[in-house]
């Protein structure tokens, strides 16, 4: 809202769009309260005071850069509840001063890892009309009537395949996120869960599990796609994914996996019976600070320790 002071001469137009911006955010779940609070506050600003440059302030704050994760915040508590033990130590005093300041970054998304960009960006901007020279050094006209000329969407240098897959991937995120999805897997995986062991040996009853599972979210999946996208084909999608199957990561390829790979479907069962019964590892206790007088008697080890071995240390 604070931005919007800025952008937003006329008071009327401030609070019209502060009004749009809070409905939006209460639609996403956020407290009424907290984004009224926001707007009070910023209300009190003029637009002239929101506008004029602020000082960078130096700050000797170390950062901790983390990707944002559940586990790192247990992380970043035992790093702030253990601070003390850093300056107690005059050597460690002089690098933390002031207490660490963690920063989150953003997870890579779906996007990120399917985008990229095969056109080379060009420095010379405005709009004209291609200069193909021949050997003459006439300059000639392109030619678009070749039938081997593929369809490229200019905007991310992908040809017209990879824009079609990118949809895809994009409404079956959409598709797994929503409620449907997620009772009818779970109720899946609540009824078989037990059956499966983590052991080598397979039970003749988990290829028979595999192919309902395959016939109920494939079928699932197929039906809201068509929904979406009605030339879609799962057939032709199905081989797209296999062509790109090294190159692609994520959970919505790990659920797409399950349907091929009976290793990675098991895994799936076997993680969630793990979860169900409290077995699922615990990484809330995988950092811990303590002194290096404490475990270590390294020369010059730092006084910082994850899990009691030295930063500096072998």
């Amino acid at each position: 809202m604070l931005r919007l002071r800025r952008l937003c001469q006329d008071d009327h137009d401030f609070q019209e769009q502060c009004l749009r911006m809070r409905d939006f955010f209460l639609s996403c779940g956020y407290p009424l309260e907290i984004l009224d609070d926001m707007w009070n506050r910023v209300s009190k600003i003029s637009r002239t005071d929101a506008l004029i440059l602020r000082p960078e302030q130096s700050s000797q704050h170390t950062k901790l850069i983390m990707t944002y994760h559940p586990h790192n915040l247990v992380a970043c508590k035992i790093v702030l509840d253990n601070l003390s033990i850093l300056l107690a130590d005059p050597d460690a005093r002089e690098v933390f001063d002031e207490p660490p300041l963690v920063v989150y970054r953003r997870a890579k998304n779906i996007r990120d890892m399917l985008v990229c960009s095969r056109i080379s960006a060009s420095d010379d901007s405005g709009t004209r009309p291609c200069r193909i020279r021949n050997n003459d050094g006439d300059i000639e006209e392109m030619d678009f009537s070749h039938t081997d000329l593929i369809e490229e969407d200019l905007a991310t240098g992908l040809s017209s395949k990879d824009v079609k897959f990118d949809t895809i991937i994009g409404h079956i995120e959409d598709i797994v996120m929503e409620e449907p999805f997620q009772t009818m897997q779970n109720g899946f995986l609540e009824k078989y869960y037990k059956e499966f062991e983590d052991t080598e040996e397979n039970k003749f009853c988990y290829t028979d599990i595999h192919k309902e599972y395959i016939t109920l979210i494939e079928a699932y999946l197929e039906s809201e796609l068509k929904k979406r996208l009605p030339d879609f084909s799962m057939v032709e999608f199905s081989q797209q994914l296999q062509l790109r199957k090294k190159e692609l990561e994520g959970e919505i390829f790990e659920i797409l996996l399950t349907f091929s790979d009976f290793m990675a479907f098991k895994e799936m069962l076997l993680d969630y019976r793990a979860e169900k019964e409290g077995n699922a590892i615990d990484l809330s206790g995988g950092l811990t600070v303590v002194p290096v007088q404490d475990q270590l008697s390294l020369e010059g080890a730092s006084p910082f320790c994850i899990s009691g071995k030295s930063l500096q240390g072998p």
